[in-house]
């Protein structure tokens, strides 16, 4: 069974967010989206994810956070 990717689309261009789980991608649809990251062509690592809420970017997803949980914690 094939799965569908989710990118980023901006601009008319699209993004593939190498990093970012596609259970997390599938929250975010048609939502606004901040992404902080490393880009290489139309790749993202992604760093970190903000949602805009009631016209303020809220922090969801810190891959730092997620690294340091997973490795050092």
């Amino acid at each position: 069974m094939l799965e569908y990717e989710f990118v980023l689309v901006s601009g008319g261009k699209y993004y593939v967010l190498k990093n970012f789980p596609i259970e997390e991608k599938r929250s975010l649809n048609n939502q606004q989206v901040k992404i902080s990251g490393e880009l290489d062509k139309q790749i993202i690592d992604v760093q970190m994810v903000s949602v805009k809420n009631a016209g303020k970017y809220e922090l969801v997803w810190d891959w730092e956070e997620i690294y340091y949980e997973l490795y050092e914690g």
